[in-house]
């Protein structure tokens, strides 16, 4: 029995599709419970925020972080991800502490007046992280960003008074993200 090219033209097709759909459910499977994890640690962060003094803030955040990395760390270890390769964890931990390295600068260059101001920059820029990511490839993520934009708006423009409060259970939500990127 021969096959015709527009046959195995569609199959190699199907076995293409069926390989990137595999993939991109792996990379939500990895992904699902780094962002639980991380939705807690932010939770934590805006509770420190609303029970601690300003000049506390920078150390717990900061604390958190190195939590989060080092979780993110051991959750990824050895994985391999699409697109990645070994060593995914290494690297987004990396860009983990870039990007807290960056949002601490921006901090101390900005020195916003407006306490608001501080605990919405994080959720604005995570927001933006993972819009970026969900642009250039798993599209959940995008969703995520959009979510964690959108609420740190709303939250710093309408709920301003209660703002840490607002946030923390907004990061609650990370956690929902995270059983959906699961259920792939």
């Amino acid at each position: 029995m021969s096959i015709s090219p527009q046959h195995a033209a569609d199959a190699l097709a199907d076995i293409d599709a069926t390989i990137q759909r595999t993939q991109l459910s792996r990379s939500y499977r990895a992904g699902g419970p780094v962002l639980m994890m991380w939705g807690l640690l932010w939770a934590a962060g805006y509770l420190v925020m609303a029970w601690l003094p300003g000049s506390q803030w920078g150390l717990a955040w900061f604390a958190l972080s190195a939590i989060g990395m080092a979780g993110s760390l051991a959750m990824l270890r050895g994985q391999s991800l699409p697109g990645a390769g070994r060593g995914v964890g290494l690297r987004l931990v990396s860009f983990g502490l870039a990007c807290t390295v960056f949002m601490t600068c921006v901090t101390l260059v900005t020195q916003p007046a407006d306490p608001a101001a501080v605990m919405a920059l994080p959720g604005l820029f995570i927001g933006l992280i993972y819009g970026v990511v969900g642009s250039l490839g798993p599209r959940r993520y995008l969703w995520v960003g959009a979510y964690v934009f959108v609420l740190t708006l709303v939250g710093f423009f309408v709920f301003k008074p209660f703002l840490p409060y607002w946030m923390a259970a907004a990061s609650l939500g990370l956690l929902l993200g995270g059983v959906w990127l699961m259920r792939d």
